[in-house]
C-alpha cells in the first residue's frame, strides 16, 4: 500500500511536469534535450583504413528536425543524439516515433531490424509486406515464409497457410485455420467473427477476451486466452489505459471497478480517472484533499 501511495504522489507531481524530448540549438551547437537533460548531437564517421571512427558535429545550415526523435542534415539521419550509420538519406522515411526505414532496411532505435534466428538484416528488397487497416508494417513474407516484426527482430510464423494469410492490423493475422497474435495461434478464438478492439482486447461471437491473459499453452506456437465473464458483449468498449466499460460497469484490467458511475466516468490520463463523485488512481479512490487538484 505504501508503494502505491508513493506512486500516486509521484504522478501528481508529473502531471504538471510531463517529460518531453526535443532538439535545441544553443551557441551554434545542436543538442538533444530529453527530460531536461541535454546531450550534444554528434555524427560518427567510420574510417575504413584505420578501422576507427571520427566524431563530427551535424551541419547546422542544413539541419532539419523531422519529429521529436528524428532529424537530418545534408547527408545524415539522426535518432536522438546519434546518427544512424547505415541510413540512406534520400529514401529515409519515419514510420513512428522510434522507427524508420529506407530503401534497404528498417531501423528501430538506430539499430537495423534483423531476423531472430540468423541475425541477418531484414533486406526490404527481398520481402513483401502485407497491407493492413492500421497502415503499420507488421507481417511480411519472403521466399522462406511469413514473419512478424517484434521489436528489434523479425520472428517466423510457423505452420501458417501462406496462400490465405492476411494481416488484420495491430499485430494480428489470419489464415484459413487460425487467428494469430504475433507468431502465435489463438486456439479459442473464432476466426470468422474476430475483431480487435484495441489495448489487448479481442471480440468474437462468443465473448470478449484479453490477449495478454494466457490461460495455458497448447504448444510452443499456440495458446488459449482468458474470456471476460459477466460482460455485456454488445455494449462493451475499450476506453484506454487498461480501462474498459459496458452499459453496466467500468472495468480496470478486466476486474470490475465497483461503485463508479458509468455515465459520467472519464479518463484524465497517467492512470487517473474520475466520475461525478470521485477521482481515482487505477482502482483507488483519492482522498478528498487530493481530489481538489483535479477540479
Amino acid at each position: 500500500m505504501r508503494s502505491t501511495v508513493l506512486r500516486i504522489l509521484g504522478l501528481l507531481i508529473l502531471i504538471g511536469n510531463a517529460g518531453f524530448s526535443e532538439y535545441i540549438i544553443e551557441n551554434g551547437k545542436i543538442y538533444y534535450n530529453e527530460d531536461y537533460h541535454k546531450t550534444l548531437v554528434v555524427k560518427r564517421i567510420d574510417d575504413e583504413k584505420s578501422e576507427k571512427y571520427l566524431i563530427k558535429s551535424p551541419d547546422l545550415k542544413s539541419f532539419k528536425i523531422l519529429n521529436e526523435n528524428f532529424a537530418k542534415d545534408k547527408d545524415t539521419i539522426y535518432y536522438k543524439e546519434y546518427n544512424i550509420l547505415e541510413a540512406d538519406i534520400n529514401s529515409f522515411e519515419i514510420l513512428d516515433e522510434d522507427t524508420g526505414k529506407d530503401k534497404n532496411y528498417i531501423y528501430l532505435y538506430r539499430q537495423i531490424v534483423r531476423y531472430e534466428n540468423s541475425g541477418e538484416p531484414v533486406d526490404l528488397k527481398k520481402v513483401t509486406f502485407y497491407e493492413n487497416s492500421k497502415g503499420k508494417m507488421d507481417y511480411f513474407r519472403n521466399k522462406n515464409g511469413i514473419y512478424i516484426l517484434q521489436g528489434m527482430y523479425a520472428e517466423k510464423v510457423d505452420n501458417v497457410d501462406k496462400r490465405t494469410f492476411e494481416d488484420l492490423g495491430g499485430g494480428f493475422g489470419r489464415d484459413k485455420n487460425w487467428i494469430y497474435s504475433g507468431k502465435t495461434k489463438l486456439r479459442n478464438i473464432d476466426r470468422e467473427s474476430f475483431e480487435n478492439i484495441g489495448d489487448g482486447y479481442i471480440k468474437d461471437k462468443n465473448g470478449i477476451y484479453r490477449d495478454t491473459e494466457v490461460i495455458f499453452y497448447d504448444s510452443d506456437d499456440s495458446y488459449n486466452i482468458s474470456k471476460l465473464e459477466n460482460v455485456d458483449k454488445e455494449s462493451f468498449e475499450n476506453i484506454g489505459e487498461g480501462y474498459s466499460k459496458d452499459k453496466n460497469n467500468i472495468y480496470y484490467n478486466n476486474e470490475k471497478f465497483k461503485n463508479t458511475d458509468v455515465k459520467t466516468f472519464q479518463l484524465i490520463g497517467n492512470g487517473f480517472s474520475k466520475d461525478k463523485n470521485n477521482v481515482y488512481f487505477e482502482k483507488i479512490k483519492l482522498k478528498e484533499q487530493k481530489q481538489k487538484l483535479f477540479k
